[in-house]
């Protein structure tokens, strides 16, 4: 089956469509290529929309038999129905629609063992939208600012990576704002970015974890602070840096196994950026220290737990225990 950029540039479509995953912004950005590509400049006449559970198979049936006026194609669009995680006559109905009408799915799940997903990944088309990977998006933001006159470094790119959300829509949101909040100029700055993106609580940890292996626990303390006013609560701090620590950890033991960033990416489920900050963290850290600093981690979540202290406390007695310990060999 030929991809949708190939299907819109020779005009061979398929008879129906599912366009799903998690990439809400992706998705509308598929559904609104292809309706444009199907419909041209239909006013809305032959195309049909529907969405969620409970759709009338039978309304469904006859629309789909009706001829399009003055047009090639007929549109129907079904939003969430869950057709594609429950049985129904669905297959059926798509079998015996004419070449004249298309059926566009627009789902967030599917069960892949279905019997219409496997219709439609067989005879029809699947279009998966699930994000796209850091190097992707970066060039998808370069471009992006590019089309509104805007210049930008790569350097400068990643560093809004790591400010913003991995979701296409926020990362579109924080571009807008970029290109407004630069005005006249034509180059996006790193200043840029650090003014309108506010850091995330994770890079922050990273931060924190920097400035615990410098043995800055006053800097660690701020960050701490810093934390605080993004409206983390102590417990859930303490939980990301009980994650970071592991995450290093296993960091750690793939970089002495001359694992690359991607397959250190893949292997803990983060992004590349992530994989790469994980990288010269563990680098600057022996084992013996990375793994103190985790089980230091764990006792004071289970002296919080139990009682003993509160969860602020247990943070603050955390970061001058680790900021205070000697150098550990690697």
């Amino acid at each position: 089956m030929l991809t949708l950029d190939e299907q819109i540039k020779t005009g061979s479509f398929a008879p129906y469509y599912l366009i799903c995953g998690t990439d809400s912004y992706l998705k509308q950005f598929a559904k609104k290529r292809l309706l444009k590509a199907l419909l041209a400049d239909d006013d809305g006449m032959n195309l049909n929309e529907y969405e969620g559970r409970g759709i009338d198979l039978a309304e469904i049936k006859s629309i789909s038999d009706t001829l399009p006026f003055f047009a090639e194609h007929r549109v129907i669009v079904l939003t969430g129905t869950g057709f594609f995680k429950n049985q129904s006559d669905m297959p059926e109905l798509l079998e015996a629609m004419p070449e004249s009408t298309t059926a566009v799915f627009m789902e967030d799940e599917v069960d892949k063992r279905n019997r219409l997903y496997k219709m439609v990944a067989k005879s029809g088309c699947v279009i998966e939208q699930n994000g796209m990977d850091d190097d992707r998006l970066a060039v998808w933001s370069a471009r992006y600012l590019g089309q509104a006159g805007k210049k930008v470094t790569r350097s400068t790119v990643n560093f809004f990576l790591q400010r913003t959300g991995p979701e296409t829509a926020a990362v579109r949101n924080d571009l807008e704002k970029l290109i407004a909040y630069a005005g006249e100029r034509d180059v996006i700055t790193q200043e840029d970015v650090d003014a309108l993106c506010p850091p995330r609580a994770a890079d922050r940890i990273f931060d924190m974890i920097d400035a615990i292996t410098n043995r800055q626990q006053q800097k660690a303390m701020r960050y701490f602070n810093d934390l605080l006013t993004l409206r983390e609560s102590p417990s859930s701090i303490l939980y990301l840096l009980s994650r970071q620590y592991h995450l290093l950890l296993c960091t750690k033991k793939m970089v002495k196994e001359k694992k690359g960033r991607d397959e250190i990416a893949e292997a803990l489920g983060i992004r590349s950026f992530v994989a790469d900050r994980c990288t010269q963290q563990a680098r600057r850290m022996s084992q013996q220290e990375i793994s103190s600093s985790l089980s230091a981690c764990i006792q004071a979540e289970e002296d919080f737990k139990c009682g003993r202290i509160t969860d602020a406390m247990a943070v603050i007695l955390l970061l001058i225990s680790c900021s205070s310990r000697k150098e550990l060999s690697s």
